[in-house]
């Protein structure tokens, strides 16, 4: 297992080659269940000494119970980091689950070991939890899928895809299961977070570092009539709050993922030169290093900025000027609007996080620039050496707090060696309107909200502005070759004054224009249908005569 899960055995350039390797030891039918067993009968024993190697092996033998648990933590890890199939094993997410809870049992003995903070350690620790949240992840995924399965079976003509409504309670929700709502409606009575509130209208759009280092998962509602909520069923403020708290979920959950793997990893994965964090094995965000203020702006439009400059990423040191401008020029890296967490590490070992968006992105300031440094004592024969300006953007702070916090940090210059940026969303600029949107809407404003929110027969209501004496003139719709005989047809046909509140007149007009119109039988349906109704979907594929 040592050898199996070492850091440059896994972390390997040729990861085909190392798949293979996981997979066929994964496949083994006994591998597992005797590696469970013997982790099991050690943790019974509280030793980690079974007796079995001798005095010319000792080499291999483990000094603690840490060094037993951080390589099965690891293969447990790259399993379900790697491997999809793996993921969705019940049996696999039991084996995580009873690790989880052993090296939970081995810590409470002896807390030293996995507290010392050795490389071991927080391996160790870091895969296990990554995989107990991977694992309750899918096992979400799998009951959500569940409930739309169960409806789907309730009302086979339900689209569960879309999340429309359903009438019949759902099976996988038993009677008495307790709600885990949001802020103190959960079960445990209080919030989560600082931006848990069961009001929508008080959570902030973007994280908060409370928020993304809680561990916790977050309140998501089910898109679905009759399953649990803290609101009453067919309300407009349900409806609200189902759709703003998933659709921000869908930006915060890569920022939560990998701020949270940031705060886990090690000492030495920090310190590294790279300027890609990977917190998963497919899923990364850039880094930026040794962040410095240069300048504070105030701009009409973006407020107060901090202008700060940071290393030069990699690829573009030893790079033209004009080489390292076109790549800002044409990289989407640092784009407008994109958020980015400053992260900074305390002398205690805690983890802090701001949050800023890019307020301020100029070309020629992240190319940086050269000049020749005026020395008066320097001969003119002399070289005067070259001051080559760092990369410069300019950062708006998304809370007071966060500004303070951040100044009061950059200006120690002690705290200030380890401050790093990462770039977690590049979306977040489209995201913010929409949900703020939702957050400040006035509820009775709602166009259609009869359709959308509430329960009905089936039945859509004519358009408003067809009144009782409204008539249309659908002749252009018919085809003059199937006209033919039919004298004066231009000037008196069925279809010159359909009136759309007559039955009478508006059956004539259908009848007619299926006997003599160029359409075929479903252009005509989808026609009448968007004359007659207030609210119409009309799809096909391309060139059926949707236009």
């Amino acid at each position: 297992m040592r050898m199996l899960t070492h850091a440059e055995f896994v972390g390997s350039v040729f990861s085909q080659h190392v798949n293979v390797v996981f997979s066929t030891v994964h496949s083994l039918p006994v591998f597992e269940d005797r590696l469970k067993a013997c982790l099991q009968e050690l943790t019974a024993k509280g030793s980690i000494d079974d007796g079995t190697l001798g005095d010319q092996v000792q080499l291999l033998e483990p000094t603690s119970w840490v060094d037993v648990f951080e390589p099965v933590a690891v293969y447990l890890h790259t399993l379900v980091s790697r491997f999809r199939n793996a993921l969705v094993e019940t049996e696999l997410h039991s084996f995580v689950k009873e690790v989880h809870g052993m090296i939970a049992e081995w810590r409470a003995r002896f807390p030293g070991f996995a507290d010392s903070g050795s490389p071991n350690a927080r391996r160790m620790t870091e895969s296990i939890e990554l995989s107990l949240r991977l694992v309750h992840r899918e096992e979400e995924r799998a009951r959500r899928a569940e409930v739309r399965l169960d409806a789907k079976r309730a009302d086979p003509s339900v689209d569960t895809v879309g999340g429309s409504a359903v009438d019949e309670p759902l099976s996988s929700y038993q009677p008495a299961e307790q709600l885990d709502g949001p802020g103190a409606l959960s079960i445990a009575g209080e919030a989560r977070h600082d931006n848990d509130f069961e009001n929508i209208s008080d959570i902030l759009i973007a994280p908060t570092s409370d928020e993304v280092l809680s561990g916790k998962s977050p309140y998501l509602p089910y898109n679905l009539r009759r399953a649990p909520h803290h609101l009453p069923d067919d309300t407009v403020a349900r409806h609200l709050d189902i759709h703003f708290r998933l659709l921000r979920e869908d930006f915060v959950h890569s920022i939560r993922e990998s701020c949270w793997a940031w705060q886990q990893a090690s000492a030495a994965v920090k310190a590294s030169n790279r300027d890609r964090f990977f917190y998963d094995s497919s899923s990364f965000v850039f880094m930026y290093r040794n962040l410095a203020l240069h300048a504070i702006t105030i701009d009409q439009r973006q407020g107060v900025a901090l202008v700060v400059e940071f290393d030069d990423i990699a690829q573009l040191k030893n790079k033209k000027r004009t080489e390292r401008k076109d790549f800002w020029k044409k990289s989407k890296r640092l784009s407008h609007g994109s958020l980015m967490c400053i992260t900074w590490t305390m002398e205690s070992g805690e983890t802090r996080l701001a949050f800023a968006t890019i307020a301020i992105r100029d070309e020629a300031e992240l190319a940086g620039s050269a000049t020749r440094d005026a020395q008066p004592s320097v001969s003119a024969t002399a070289q005067v050496p070259l001051l080559v300006t760092r990369p410069r953007i300019g950062l708006g702070m998304l809370s007071e707090a966060d500004r303070i916090e951040f100044l009061r940090v950059i200006f120690d210059p002690v705290a200030s060696r380890n401050v790093i940026m990462l770039q977690t969303c590049d979306s977040f600029f489209s995201y913010r309107p929409i949900l703020q949107g939702i957050q400040n809407i006035a509820q009775d404003a709602i166009p259609l909200m009869q359709y959308i929110v509430r329960p009905h027969d089936g039945r859509v209501e004519m358009p408003a502005y067809v009144l009782e004496h409204t008539t249309y003139d659908l002749s252009m719709l018919l085809d003059p070759c199937k006209m033919q005989g039919i004298a004066g047809w231009r000037h008196a046909n069925p279809v010159k004054e359909v009136r759309l509140r007559d039955e009478e007149s508006l059956a004539a007009a259908t009848d007619f224009l299926r006997q003599h119109s160029m359409l075929d039988e479903a252009q005509l349906q989808a026609i009448m249908a968007a004359l007659t109704q207030e609210v119409v979907l009309i799809q096909g594929p391309p060139g059926t005569g949707k236009r």
